[in-house]
């Protein structure tokens, strides 16, 4: 099915603003992101701290992305209030700041965000992508030591935060959102059985393993006790683990190294790991499980971007973390790329 563009939604959002402190002149689609629409709006009217420019992000009944993918429109509520209560999260301090957009307006009849704008921001990947090449550079060693200790102090800041007892408004939004939930685990772990029929050569033989990881991840989801807020995606409202979240970043930095050869990610997830601080054992082992899955799904995500012989290489990567990892095979990983994981304890 084509991409439902958002700029079929773009004159109604605009009436619907006009007459507010928000009414935009303009409307452009930002980027296609997987479950909303974003437009940047140029605001009639400056605010008084003269902002001109917003963010408009709005959600229809599925994924912007899959159009034929239901996605309850709910999802949108759960983010704003989200979003309220990320505004008590103090910024990480150090050379790079990380913290939550401020939520400036919602209009709940269309499931319509007015969010702060930020015009030099980026996400992670696309940074990557855009500033840094295959071949090592180290001058750019220290930049990736700041960014990477600062996103992993907020992360692990906004672990213990999220489960202080006056963050149980937050817990109760994020427990709601299970639509959503269900998605990412059908997505990503209950998948993993599924593609061992499209590469029986290198899953099949560790089936009763990837059988477990989906078994374990569906459990988890029934269970809330097990659970906790989780930024997953810097998408607000998500429940998972802290595993989970660490992993899922942590994936994201390892694909663009292993599939496109940017050396620089690795320094990238090394600042993460050190930023996040002390972890033991089994919470290393459990977060390599959440790489090694992101590894063999990659190609349901990549389409034609990799050849079939790299994205191979990577679904056999994947599957060689996840067995090591639930073997507790410590060894195999301080001779790896993910190192770090293990560096800084007996």
């Amino acid at each position: 099915m084509e991409f439902a563009y958002g700029e079929q939604f773009a004159d109604t959002i605009q009436r619907e603003l006009a007459g507010t402190r928000y009414a935009c002149t303009a409307l452009e689609e930002l980027s296609r992101g997987s479950s909303n629409y974003t437009f940047e709006g140029i605001l009639t009217t400056p605010l008084d701290d003269g902002t001109a420019q917003v963010v408009v992000k709005h959600t229809q009944d599925h994924r912007a992305a899959s159009p034929e993918v239901f996605m309850p429109p709910s999802r949108c509520l759960v983010e704003k209030e989200s979003l309220e209560v990320l505004t008590t999260l103090p910024p990480t301090p150090g050379p790079c700041i990380v913290r939550a957009p401020k939520l400036l307006y919602f209009i709940p009849k269309s499931n319509t965000q007015v969010l702060e704008f930020l015009p030099d921001s980026v996400d992670l990947k696309y940074y990557m992508l855009k500033h840094f090449s295959a071949p090592n550079d180290a001058s750019k060693k220290p930049l990736c030591d700041a960014l990477g200790h600062s996103i992993g102090t907020w992360l692990r800041s906004f672990h213990q935060w999220a489960t202080l007892p006056g963050q149980n408004v937050l817990r109760d939004i994020a427990e709601t959102n299970k639509a959503v939930q269900k998605h990412h685990c059908e997505r990503f772990y209950e998948r993993l059985v599924d593609i061992i029929a499209d590469y029986p050569s290198i899953l099949e033989e560790e089936r009763g393993i990837l059988e477990t990881i989906r078994d374990e991840e569906v459990a988890a989801l029934r269970n809330p006790d097990q659970l906790q807020v989780v930024h997953g995606d810097f998408w607000t409202g998500k429940y998972g683990s802290p595993t989970m979240d660490l992993g899922r970043m942590i994936a994201e930095l390892y694909q663009i190294y292993f599939f496109m050869g940017i050396k620089e990610a690795r320094w990238l997830i090394t600042a993460i790991i050190n930023g996040y601080g002390h972890i033991d054992d089994k919470f290393a082992f459990r977060t390599a499980v959440h790489i090694g899955a992101r590894m063999i799904n990659f190609g349901t995500l990549a389409g034609d971007l990799v050849p079939e012989t790299r994205l191979q290489r990577g679904i056999r990567m994947g599957r060689e973390m996840i067995v090591h990892a639930r073997r507790e095979d410590r060894g195999w990983f301080e001779a790896g790329d993910l190192a770090c994981l293990f560096a800084g304890r007996d």
